[in-house]
């Protein structure tokens, strides 16, 4: 759970700094492959990549302006990717741990009576994993967001591995996760990529 702690620390410390590079919209230029000994995965090469090892992530992407327009409706869109490997002893107990990381931040508030997605999957690779998607706001960012975790999980790591995709907005109805397509556009093919080796 300190690793995940860790980086979602660090994915809001990115967040906090995105506005200051954030680029012109740009179209996806190609795929790049990014991998360890224990999986792989594909990224559009366009994607700023950011060497955050010290803090967690064994991965981490800032979006802002590439994949969306740095702008939306009058409020910023903010986009952060990240990997994280986790050292548990199962594929559940890295969901559970993950579940209960959403509420650890006090400045996170749901919608009422709301219910994060949970969907049991299969990677490409045929491993098992976890859909997870939650949506709140920030109270200390002023800003809106949708989370959505790929969970899964190396026998030959022994560890579970994460792949954490942040989207920031000002849209209080939440409705812009559709008309920009953020599942279809950004998470599904991340998530169709993703193998375990």
């Amino acid at each position: 759970m300190k690793q995940i702690n860790s980086l979602i620390y660090v994915i809001s410390l990115i967040v906090f700094l995105s506005p200051a590079v954030l680029a012109e919209d740009q179209p996806q230029s190609g795929l790049a492959v990014k991998e360890t000994k224990y999986y792989r995965f594909l990224v559009p090469s366009n994607w700023r990549e950011m060497d955050l090892r010290g803090y967690g992530p064994t991965f981490h992407f800032e979006a802002s302006g590439r994949a969306y327009p740095p702008m939306y409706k009058d409020g910023p869109l903010i986009l952060n990717i990240a990997v994280i490997e986790v050292d548990v002893k199962s594929l559940e107990s890295a969901k559970d741990s993950l579940l209960r990381t959403f509420s650890n931040y006090h400045d996170r508030v749901w919608e009422k009576n709301y219910k994060h997605t949970i969907k049991k999957i299969k990677l490409k690779s045929g491993h098992k994993a976890y859909y997870l998607a939650t949506r709140f706001y920030r109270t200390t960012k002023h800003l809106y967001q949708n989370r959505y975790e790929l969970v899964t999980y190396s026998d030959r790591k022994k560890g579970a591995i994460v792949l954490s995709t942040s989207i920031q907005h000002g849209d209080k109805t939440f409705a812009v996760a559709e008309e920009l397509d953020f599942y279809g556009k950004i998470v599904k093919p991340l998530h169709s990529s993703f193998e375990i080796k």
